[in-house]
């Protein structure tokens, strides 16, 4: 019988337990897992010895176009020869790398074979270097209109039996080069453009449009024909702008805007500096009173994109029309309260919604985030289209949501934002249903409803879609995309003869005329 009592029995235990941990410990001492310190160092090695390796292979590992070519000039030996050694062959290795390294430093060692009786070598073609080089208008290395997906995607392949836009031709086709084209500088223009300036901004016009070329250099500022400044905020940071006083009294400098006054009108007052508010002589903008108008859509275009070859006959179409509606209204929205008038057209369609109306909403306000293929499936199976804009009596302002999501969707649309007088000297006749003429949201839930179970009546809201088509207008003044505005730019600065405007102030055309009320610049 043990004479220990439990304390002391206690402690033998603890003892033992430690002891036994530690012969544990010591086994294992050299399988812990490493901290993370050691991880990132060794990561910071593997990469110094990656980048050293990749910089060594780059620079003095010649090709095999420049190795051979240099060992044929100099009559080198080939430098994996069978009989050579070891030793020799490095010789040589280092020899036609050195050489080779020189000949494209230097391209006066190429010259100089000039002379030799041997067959004659083209050299390999290096990049420009030289600034000429870059600004000359001929160079078309970085302006190839074959190779452009941006083109390839204006220029749809129509299939048997399917609706696709209208053909540009070619008016975005490169003209023969006889002479030095007239070059129209894009200065500055919308963000995501300039980001991707070399497949959006960098091209020839065909000779529908005048031939212009197309670029950003602004190396040219002072031999280009039009110089192109897009209304943007980062006007606040930075006058942006061309030095007036160089200028040559023979360019048109253009004034580029496309959105509305609601969205500028918090930098407005920079527009009033000297330097940037008289210079201008043409103006680009979705407005009817604009030099150039910038659309967003238009009459003819939606009459072509339904050619009469594509329709049928009348009752045909209209029975395929019906087949695909099941639903009532569509909306799609993502900005929800930027602007006075998209706060505004919230409260509104929560209205409507109130009054009874079945509206199926998408986009970032609700969200649901369809993608492009889901949402045409959306719009189209729906008899109305909530075209319901940011902003509230801006002259003109009818954006894509009317054209695209509603009449080119197959759908009419209920339209709210802009004036009854500017969306009927723009839309096709009887082709929407304006908000203004309901007293209530009530009473336009109700009209909606009637149309929904009436079907003569809401087919008379598609007969504009037959109206003849007047081919007289070429397609390049209807296309509305921003490549198309510019070549009517293109179009204008060839006109003879050459008439030529100053507008005295930009600012007062922009935010001081046409306007019914005050409720575009809320």
């Amino acid at each position: 019988m043990s004479c220990q009592t439990p304390i002391a029995k206690l402690k033998l235990s603890l003892f033992e337990r430690r002891k036994e941990y530690k012969k544990v410990h010591r086994m294992t001492k050299h399988f812990r897992p490493r901290h993370n310190s050691w991880k990132t160092r060794h990561i910071v090695a593997l990469s110094l010895v990656g980048f050293v390796w990749y910089t060594l292979v780059s620079k003095w590992s010649p090709t095999e176009d420049k190795s051979s070519l240099i060992r044929k000039l100099q009559g080198l030996k080939p430098v994996f020869s069978q009989k050579s050694s070891k030793s020799t062959m490095m010789t040589s290795t280092t020899t036609a790398t050195k050489t080779t390294l020189r000949a494209i430093q230097k391209p006066s060692v190429l010259e100089k074979q000039k002379s030799d009786k041997s067959p004659k070598l083209v050299p390999p073609k290096q990049k420009s270097r030289n600034k000429d080089e870059d600004a000359d208008p001929f160079n078309r290395k970085k302006l190839n209109m074959n190779n452009d997906p941006k083109l390839a995607e204006l220029i749809p392949v129509e299939a048997p039996g399917r609706r696709t836009r209208p053909k540009l031709g070619g008016f975005l086709t490169p003209p023969p080069m006889t002479k030095k084209p007239p070059i129209i500088l894009v200065w500055k223009a919308m963000e995501h453009q300039m980001k991707h300036y070399k497949e959006d901004l960098e091209f020839y016009f065909g000779e529908e449009c005048g031939g212009c070329q197309l670029t950003t250099n602004r190396a040219l500022a002072k031999e280009c024909a039009a110089l192109v400044h897009f209304n943007s905020p980062d006007l606040r940071k930075l006058m942006d702008v061309p030095d007036n006083s160089t200028r040559n009294p023979d360019q048109f400098y253009v004034f580029w805007s496309r959105e509305t006054p609601a969205k500028t009108y918090s930098f407005r007052n920079v527009l009033q500096d000297k330097r940037f508010d008289p210079i201008f002589n043409l103006t680009i903008n979705f407005r009817r009173d604009a030099d150039i108008v910038d659309y967003f859509g238009n009459r003819e275009y939606e009459l072509r994109f339904y050619r009469e070859k594509e329709r049928d006959t009348d009752n045909k179409w209209f029975e395929r029309l019906l087949k695909k509606k099941n639903g009532l209204a569509v909306w799609a929205v993502s900005n929800c309260n930027s602007t006075y008038g998209a706060t505004e057209r919230m409260k509104y369609a929560k209205s409507l919604m109130k009054a009874g109306l079945k509206l199926t909403a998408f986009g970032q306000c609700f969200g649901k985030r369809p993608t492009g293929g889901e949402m045409l499936q959306q719009l189209m199976r729906h008899k109305f289209y909530m075209s319901l804009e940011n902003s509230i009596h801006c002259p003109d302002y009818v954006s894509e949501k009317f054209w695209r999501n509603g009449l080119r969707a197959g759908a009419v649309p209920v339209v709210w934002g802009p004036s009854r007088e500017d969306i009927a000297e723009i839309a096709p006749k009887h082709s929407y249903i304006h908000s203004e003429d309901f007293e209530t949201p009530e009473k336009l839930v109700k009209y909606l409803n009637y149309l929904d179970k009436n079907q003569t009546a809401y087919l008379e809201y598609h007969a504009w879609r037959f109206k003849p088509i007047d081919d007289s207008i070429p397609e390049e003044d209807i296309i509305p995309t921003y490549r198309s505005s510019l070549c009517r730019l293109c179009k204008k600065i060839n006109e003879r003869p050459i008439v030529r405007k100053t507008i005295a102030s930009v600012y007062d055309w922009l935010y001081e005329t046409r306007y019914p009320d005050d409720l575009c610049f809320r």
